[in-house]
């Protein structure tokens, strides 16, 4: 290699004179360039916008059913086993020889929280990531919504009959007095979240629109029993049997009323209709005869059997074409039947003047 190729500064000098290069040098000196250059990448620009952290690992409590079985041999008081088998697994807690909360863990990690045997929607719905006695003592510190208790609104609603129901009667247990046998209830709304998302709040929203409704229907039953009774008021609006009395003795009786009420029940039916018939026809005026013109216009048959069997007394067709044939038919208009039409047409009001003129071409061979 040629002492051109090394860079002074990479050879030294040994003490007899003799040049030298220095261990690890290599030649810079006049160095071929490449007939082909490879670019390079040019380096990643960092991002202007700082990523998210990654999302935090779901951490569960339970891998399996038989896990939460284990746990349940271990619970803190108040809670108590109620069932532990391979369906379900059920624990609550008992008041009154009655279970007031109940838990119902099934093998998929659902839960179903009930409050006196009605599901409570606002509890917990999983327990995959929570130990079950951390779920049990949150669930009881919870407050429960204790439902509409003034005694004044209970007597407005009544016991659960289906699924449908604004607000119904909730029984929550019988106690023994001094007068008896007593029932302890209170009044729910049909959407009651018996479990209270809010502690400081004492009733759930639903229940507190249930009492708004109730204290107005418990408004219009005290305005309506200061009214006095009405002849026209319904059996079961009244409140006791001494007012229904006192209400009928103070009635006043047309006396007129009386009497034709009792002249229709002595006689019969038959005799009342005969009587009814000879009336219509004693009348002033052409009444009974413009309902025989119309039942006869209607049907000339049935009009004739009804008048030869006498159910009803009607005039013979011979009667009716001397009202039906009082104008006499003549080409033009008849003067007598507008005069008619205009006389009747005066007790009428505007809107009922309104006529439609139907006229029909007569053929020559039918003349």
């Amino acid at each position: 290699m040629c002492i051109d190729w090394i860079a002074n500064s990479l050879r030294a000098c040994g003490p007899t004179g003799k040049r030298a290069l220095i261990p690890g040098s290599l030649p810079t000196n006049h160095v071929l360039q490449k007939s082909v250059e490879t670019p390079k990448t040019p380096a990643r620009k960092p991002p202007q916008v700082s990523r998210p952290p990654p999302p935090a690992p779901d951490l569960v409590a339970y891998y399996n059913f038989e896990e939460i079985r284990q746990d349940t041999l271990q619970l803190a008081a108040p809670w108590c086993l109620l069932e532990n088998s391979k369906e379900q697994i059920q624990v609550g807690i008992t008041e009154a020889s009655q279970v007031k909360l109940r838990v119902v863990i099934l093998p998929d990690f659902t839960v179903q929280v009930h409050v006196y045997g009605f599901h409570a929607s606002s509890a917990l719905s999983t327990i995959e990531h929570v130990r079950l006695n951390q779920f049990l003592l949150d669930l009881h510190e919870r407050k429960l919504c204790p439902g509409i208790t003034e005694a004044g609104l209970q007597m407005y609603a009544d016991l659960p009959s289906g699924d449908n129901h604004v607000y119904f009667k909730h029984v929550l247990g019988y106690c023994l007095d001094n007068s008896g046998v007593s029932c302890v209830s209170c009044v729910r709304s049909g959407s009651c979240t018996f479990v209270l998302n809010n502690v400081s709040s004492n009733m759930c929203v639903q229940c507190n629109a249930a009492k708004n409704l109730l204290m107005k229907k418990q408004q219009r039953a005290s305005e309506s029993a200061l009214r006095p009774i009405n002849k026209h008021d319904p059996l079961h609006s009244t409140d006791t049997k001494s007012e229904i009395v006192c209400s009928v003795k103070n009635l006043e009786v047309d006396n007129s009323l009386h009497n034709s009420l009792k002249d229709v029940v002595s006689k019969t039916p038959l005799e009342t209709f005969w009587e009814e018939q000879q009336k219509a026809f004693s009348r002033k005026g052409h009444g009974m005869i413009r309902l025989a013109i119309l039942l006869h216009s209607r049907s000339p048959a049935v009009y004739e059997t009804l008048r030869q069997t006498g159910i009803l007394k009607l005039p013979g067709e011979s009667t009716l074409r001397d009202y039906t044939n009082v104008f006499g038919p003549k080409d033009g208009f008849n003067k007598q039947a507008v005069d008619e039409l205009v006389r009747q047409s005066k007790e009428l009001k505007e809107e009922e003047r309104f006529v439609v003129l139907y006229v029909q071409d007569a053929d020559s061979a039918d003349i």
